[in-house]
């Protein structure tokens, strides 16, 4: 019994097996380190994304600002005009 749990233990433990070709462990290397490298990337294509939507949320905010007050100048404007219509109206 002994010596089926020393063959147990022995079987589960990882291993590579000497039938497998060293330019196979050596694709799979490398298909790991490119990977890796494609994910680096990637993470620093989304920070930089990040950055131009951020400074886009900006932009966007101050055009918004913007137009408000051009809104309210216009709106002035025709509050003042209907003034004066209405004036005029009454003199006549």
């Amino acid at each position: 019994m002994e010596k089926f749990t020393e063959q147990r233990s022995y079987e589960s433990k990882w291993h590579l097996d000497r039938r497998v070709n060293v330019s196979i462990v050596l694709a799979m290397l490398s298909l790991a380190g490119g990977f890796t490298a494609w994910a680096i990337t990637i993470d620093s294509r989304v920070a930089e994304q990040k950055v131009r939507i951020d400074n886009n949320t900006e932009a966007i905010a101050d055009s918004e600002a913007r137009s408000f007050r051009s809104l309210d100048a216009i709106s002035g404007s025709m509050n003042r005009i209907n003034d004066k219509l209405d004036r005029l109206i009454e003199r006549k």
